[in-house]
């Protein structure tokens, strides 16, 4: 077991095998008493659609979402795949389809099952909360309640970080799979300098070594962007990749690929020299500007290897950076290695006050 998320009703818990390199997530009923039942109410590892039939997504060059097939990635994301059959059969093959396994009469890697190790990532619950924004002056504070009664009547999710490259999103009541996302830093990302194909090929590889691919920890919240709210999940790829990104979850049972709000990645300092690998979890603010941010700390192993925070604006995506200790972003802190972990929000306003649930400061180390 690497994590548990209780609910009003419910015990949600996320394991892995290492010898297999497969996970699971249980859910359990609590009892009056607090009790745990003993048998699982689902197991989502069991709940994964028909490869066919899943929503996958990815981000294009031009931070946009994308489906997760074949027929529609562009032409350079499918060259990180393989040629032809063979890169279709790939990008199939993280879909979930196991036809093409050694066990099969294929040549790839054989599957336990199609939901991949969660290990570090902690499980993240978009459900009915209520972040208090009711407070907030004009449209955004006056139509908070009414968002709240939607919100107590839609679907609510159970969110893992799995190894399998994918940002998962389970039904709360039954385990079943509404979305995945494959973040674009492990597509681009090369298996070496001699192997230009996306990392995530090595999966397919029945010589395989477990590596960390979506390992990060996940952040929901709400957020007004443009003309109304919506529930966001911020997650990260951890040790997996240099990588976070936003996604709309607003109506779990319409998911789509235009559902992504933003994925900022780097590989090898190509994209950003600032930003490393984030353990942290990311969080969601309003600041005074009147914009939603996605807010986070840099993580470690930069190419800068500088402490630096981000703040993301999710109506958009414009990336804000705030270098730290007096430094520039062009700084270099190689002689004593150093990033930013999770924020923290603060709020000077007390309830009552002009300016509540408006952040003031973030702190973070």
């Amino acid at each position: 077991s690497t994590a548990t998320l209780v609910t009003d009703a419910r015990l949600f818990q996320s394991s892995y095998s290492r010898s297999t390199w497969t996970g699971n997530v249980r859910a359990f009923a609590l009892g009056a008493d607090g009790g745990v039942g003993a048998t699982p109410l689902w197991q989502a590892a069991e709940r994964i659609p028909a490869a066919a039939s899943r929503t996958i997504f990815t981000a294009t060059p031009a931070a946009t979402g994308v489906d997760f097939l074949w027929s529609a990635l562009p032409a350079a994301m499918k060259e990180k795949f393989g040629e032809g059959a063979t890169g279709e059969a790939t990008v199939n093959f993280l879909r979930g389809d196991q036809s093409r396994e050694r066990a099969n009469g294929g040549t790839f890697r054989d599957r336990l099952a199609r939901l991949g190790a969660i290990v570090n990532s902690e499980l993240a619950f978009a459900g009915a909360d209520d972040f208090g924004y009711a407070a907030l002056p004009g449209t955004e504070g006056s139509s908070y309640p009414t968002f709240m009664q939607a919100k107590a009547t839609r679907r609510q999710l159970v969110i893992a970080a799995a190894n399998d490259g994918m940002l998962h999103g389970f039904d709360a009541a039954t385990g079943n799979e509404r979305f995945a996302y494959v973040p674009r830093a492990l597509v681009v990302e090369p298996i070496s300098e001699e192997d230009p194909r996306s990392t995530l090929v090595r999966q397919t590889i029945p010589s395989f070594q477990p590596r960390y691919n979506v390992d990060g920890a996940s952040w929901v919240g709400d957020a007004f962007i443009g003309t109304g709210w919506r529930t966001v999940v911020v997650g990260t790829a951890g040790a997996g990749a240099r990588s976070v990104f936003a996604i709309d979850i607003t109506d779990p049972t319409s998911m789509s690929a235009g559902r992504l709000l933003f994925e900022h990645w780097d590989v090898g300092g190509s994209s950003d020299r600032n930003l490393g690998y984030a353990f942290g979890q990311p969080v969601i603010g309003r600041l005074s500007d009147g914009h939603f941010y996605a807010i986070f700390g840099n993580g470690r192993a930069s190419e800068g290897q500088c402490p630096v925070l981000y703040l993301v604006r999710l109506g958009d995506g414009q990336v804000r950076r705030i270098p730290t200790g007096g430094r520039t972003l062009g700084s270099s802190c190689s002689g004593a290695p150093n990033g930013l972990g999770r924020p923290s929000l603060y709020d000077v306003q007390v309830p009552g006050e002009t300016g509540h649930r408006i952040t003031d400061f973030v702190y973070a180390g």
